[in-house]
């Protein structure tokens, strides 16, 4: 039972990294292109966000680039 929960959280720990490895990986680039949009939003749904509250966070991401705050896709970190 319990090599059973370990192997379930081993798994559970390089999901995450490699889901967080690959919004670092999209966002340490440098000018932000509308593909960068389109692979945030594929990233976060495959992620089990939720595709409103994936829509929520990248129209709120672009409302900071288009306001100014935010310049680049590093800033998105």
């Amino acid at each position: 039972m319990f090599r059973r929960s370990k192997k379930i959280r081993d798994s559970l720990t390089k999901t995450r990294r490699s889901f967080f490895g690959q919004i670092v990986g999209l966002l340490s680039g440098g000018e932000i292109t509308e593909e960068t949009w389109e692979d945030l939003e594929a990233l976060l749904v495959q992620a089990d966000v939720g595709v409103q509250t994936t829509m929520v966070l990248v129209d709120n991401l672009r409302e900071q680039v288009a306001k100014g705050k935010v310049h680049n896709a590093e800033q998105l970190q």
